[in-house]
């Protein structure tokens, strides 16, 4: 399955990742969303994210356009303010 990823870093960044998501990661990636580090802590799923994309997924990383079909899109990230 297919997943957008738009991880934030409020206030700084916004970057994009297009993930090979497997059946565990699509449903991680459902309970991240909308969801911030620094908001949202203690929250397993977050940290799963992003350690995901810091590791397997850091080679995902889109920026420009799309295409295809996407099974899912989050956005999520880490709240600096």
């Amino acid at each position: 399955m297919k997943a957008l990823i738009l991880w934030e870093d409020v206030p700084a960044t916004a970057d994009m990742y297009l993930v090979d998501a497997t059946p565990n990661d699509f449903d991680v990636l459902k309970a991240v969303n909308a969801k911030y580090v620094g908001i949202d802590d203690n929250d397993d799923c977050l940290d799963y994210v992003a350690h995901a994309l810091a590791t397997r997924w850091k080679g995902c990383k889109v920026d420009g356009p799309v295409m295809g079909p996407i099974d899912l899109v989050v956005q999520c990230g880490v709240m600096s303010v």
